[in-house]
């Protein structure tokens, strides 16, 4: 019969396994980790004091997931071997499932065990690298590898279903599947246990603020004041994950461990940042907290490139990151590794694609504050950025973990409001990575006039009014010299105003020529508008083909006159002068003109044209910046 209560075997108090599936009880009196079996009970040592981690969770904390209820009913507290800790909840289901809730910088992560029929289906640790991608035995979807190490559970509180042993290290890896699943290969046992599940919100799991633990978290959240081990000057930690510290007084480089500080080494003169340290902005609505500050740097083709990176922190919302790079700013938050797809030259996120635009070995510089890793300077990752302006994914990767993070461009201007700088910002001094294109949205105003240009151009062509004035077939009698003309007066007819006037001829040409001159004369005002119509038409056959020029018919057009009586009086020549021709002349007035449109059209073109130029200029600026140059352009 197993065991569920006890004394103690430590200090002698009671103890009580309240659910079936609990393997170990911490002493509420003492913080042994107590296991039992079925005959008794046995001591695996002691736990720390819990990390202060400011959880919006305790045990006791109801929700429900999947719309199935659930209590967290025990807590580990797990440091990993770079030093940061996460909290494990322990979640016992009314159904009888028992679950994990893993809570780290904000992100949660509910799992449960997935059972595996073959152990050789799991990766073997030896095996694991970050970036590495496949299926898992029992889960859908496929997974890429985000981390792996090694970590080892220091504190507890409340009910375990395994045998928690204080100290005792183990290894893990972490997965992100690519439809927003999570799931963790825990190597402590074997064969190893396989843990899947998907990323949550508390509010997506019924946990809201109005529970007891958030109005707690919310009264510890503030500052913690401590002296510095070396200088013995006052200082403030900020955040509960901090794992690394430096000293305002002495420039110290500290560790930071259960709330203790210890000195590890003075650093370097620093740079002094922008943005003061212990700064508040709000963010996406959320206060954020500048904690951190550091200086990184990679080196091409011989030249040191540097830039400042700014850690935000909000307790209910973790952190976040400010990037300054030559006057250019942006806001980055952490993401799945699984939402990301890794094309190499190309990367896409929430259906967009993101271009290559550099890839480098990046390196701390300076650190200054607080961070959630025990961070060194000259420590080093493999960065890519990939570029989609104003956006930019950006994928860090070390011999243990791969990490993907989304970024959006900020204004310079923004950041000096929302921080209310005294400092002058620096000017950028190159377009930008990920600097919007100010182009951006003019071509289409273009387009669309171009369009408009179309359409009215068209509806011109097919509903002028052409309105015909004067219609009449004249007969030209034989000319008595080459020299001399034949003259034509009509008579009166009407003008209307503001219409344009198109005079056509049509005369028997055949190899020869008809040319007429012309005059419309204003009766009342005596006003002359003069034109001239040449026409000529030739054929005949060379080399075996026939071939032909000109045509037995010609144009003109005339602006429109003032409205009036009007007569009109021709002056004719023909090349057979001797012989009498005629000659059909029509003047209609409302005719809408081919050229005219056409020169709209090409006037538009021209902007539209300039326009695109002018945008490509600003991207062709963008990319030589790249180490892989090539053109792009954003839509």
């Amino acid at each position: 019969m197993t065991i569920t209560r006890a004394d103690c075997p430590s200090c002698g108090a009671p103890v009580e396994f309240k659910l079936g599936a609990s393997i170990v009880v911490v002493c509420e009196y003492c913080n042994s980790a107590i296991a039992r079996t079925d005959r008794d009970v046995r001591n695996l040592g002691k736990v720390a004091d819990l990390v202060d981690t400011r959880s919006p969770l305790s045990v006791g904390t109801e929700g429900r997931f999947d719309g199935k209820p659930f209590v967290l009913t025990g807590r580990a507290q797990i440091q990993h071997q770079a030093g940061g800790v996460w909290d494990e909840w322990y979640a016992t289901f009314g159904d009888g499932r028992t679950g994990w809730l893993a809570e780290a910088q904000g992100r949660f992560y509910m799992t449960f065990p997935v059972p595996v029929a073959d152990a050789n289906l799991l990766p073997q640790l030896g095996n694991v690298r970050p970036g590495l991608q496949g299926p898992l035995p029992g889960t859908p979807g496929n997974f890429v590898v985000s981390e792996l190490g090694a970590a080892r559970p220091i504190a507890a509180e409340g009910e375990i279903p395994y045998e928690l042993v204080p100290g005792e290290e183990y290894y893990f890896v972490d997965l992100a599947g690519d439809a927003g699943q999570f799931a963790t290969i825990d190597y402590s046992e074997t064969p190893p246990l396989l843990f899947g599940g998907r990323e949550v919100t508390l509010g997506g799991i019924g946990i809201t603020r109005e529970a007891d633990s958030f109005d707690q978290r919310e009264r510890r959240v503030g500052s913690v004041r401590l002296t510095c081990p070396q200088c013995g000057g006052p200082m403030d930690l900020r955040a509960p994950e901090s794992e690394r510290a430096t000293c305002p007084n002495c420039n110290a480089l500290l560790e930071v461990e259960n709330g203790n500080l210890s000195y590890l080494r003075t650093l370097e003169s620093r740079s002094i940042p922008l943005i003061p340290l212990g700064s508040v902005a709000n963010w996406n609505e959320t206060a954020f907290t500048t904690i951190g500050y550091m200086t990184r740097a990679c080196v091409v083709d011989g030249v040191t490139y540097g830039w400042e990176e700014y850690l935000i922190y909000a307790p209910l919302a973790g952190f976040r990151w400010l990037v300054h790079d030559s006057g250019h700013w942006s806001f980055v938050e952490p993401l799945s590794a699984g939402d990301v797809f890794d094309g190499e030259t190309m990367a896409s996120y929430r259906s967009r694609s993101f271009k290559r635009f550099q890839a480098v070995t990046a390196y701390v510089q300076t650190v200054y504050g607080e961070f959630y890793w025990r961070v060194e300077t000259g420590e080093s990752c493999f960065a890519t950025d990939f570029v989609r302006a104003p956006e930019i994914l950006s994928r860090e990767v070390t011999s243990t973990e791969m990490t993907w993070s989304h970024g959006v461009y900020v204004q310079r201007d923004t950041i000096a409001e929302l921080y209310k700088l005294q400092r002058e910002m620096p000017q950028p001094a190159t377009v930008g990575m990920a600097q919007p294109n100010p182009h951006n949205g003019k071509v289409l105003p273009w387009v669309l006039m171009l369009l408009f240009a179309f359409v009215v151009g068209l509806g011109f062509q097919a509903c002028g009014p052409r309105r015909p004035i004067f219609d009449k077939t004249i007969e030209f009698k034989p000319l008595e010299s080459s020299t001399a003309t034949s003259v034509y007066f009509s008579d009166e007819f009407n003008v209307k105003a503001h219409e344009n006037l198109k005079v056509e001829v049509t005369a028997p040409v055949s190899n020869s020529w008809f040319y007429v001159e012309g005059d419309l004369v204003n009766v009342e005002s005596g006003l002359v508008q003069s034109f001239s119509i040449p026409v000529e038409f030739y054929s005949g056959v060379e080399g075996g083909e026939s071939w032909s020029e000109g045509s037995p018919f010609s144009e003109t057009h005339l602006s429109s006159l003032p409205e009036g009586r009007y007569t009109l009086r021709l002056e004719a020549q023909w090349q057979d002068f001797a012989k009498p021709t005629q000659a059909k002349v029509a003047i209609t007035q409302g005719v809408p003109r081919v050229l005219h449109w056409v020169l709209l059209m090409v006037l538009v073109s021209v902007g539209m044209f300039i326009a695109i130029l002018v945008k490509a200029n600003f991207e062709a600026r963008r990319w030589r910046e790249s180490m892989f140059n090539t053109s792009s352009s954003d839509e």
